[in-house]
């Protein structure tokens, strides 16, 4: 591995066989994952969102290595630092990865994702519509 890569888990849209999995061109799949305890999903304008130290479960997805820049692309598609921000999270063998999350004050009233498995039918694009809006229009993405 080169220093240039960083560990990202996904978790959403951007997970094998989901719409936006094209954007990960490039990356290098490790493993499906799953997070620590606590930690949960929530449904942002159609999308997974992830919140840290809000939740009683753990939250499904896949780890991959991205370089610096397919980091930096994904950080723009994902409207971070504005909508989503990265950090490192704790996963539940014990290591850790970046994430894309928002704060639990941010989640406010969107409802839970089951399971914290965003599947093919959990993407049926409900939850807090019209949450967050930019010059630019309505943002929604997902990790």
């Amino acid at each position: 591995m080169e220093a240039t890569e960083t560990r990202l888990f996904v978790y959403g849209s951007l997970k094998a066989g989901f719409e936006h999995h094209g954007r990960m061109r490039g990356a290098r799949f490790e493993a499906a994952a799953a997070t620590a305890y606590g930690y949960r999903l929530v449904v942002l304008e159609g999308y997974p969102a992830l919140v840290a130290g809000a939740g009683a479960g753990s939250v499904r997805g896949e780890l991959y290595w991205v370089k610096l820049e397919l980091l930096e692309a994904l950080d723009r598609f994902e409207d971070c630092p504005e909508l989503y921000q990265r950090h490192p999270i704790a996963l539940a063998d014990g290591s850790a990865a970046q994430a894309y999350s928002i704060s639990a004050q941010r989640a406010g009233l969107c409802p839970e994702i089951p399971g914290g498995a965003w599947t093919q039918h959990s993407s049926a694009r409900s939850g807090c519509e019209g949450y967050f809006r930019s010059d630019m229009g309505t943002k929604r993405r997902s990790s």
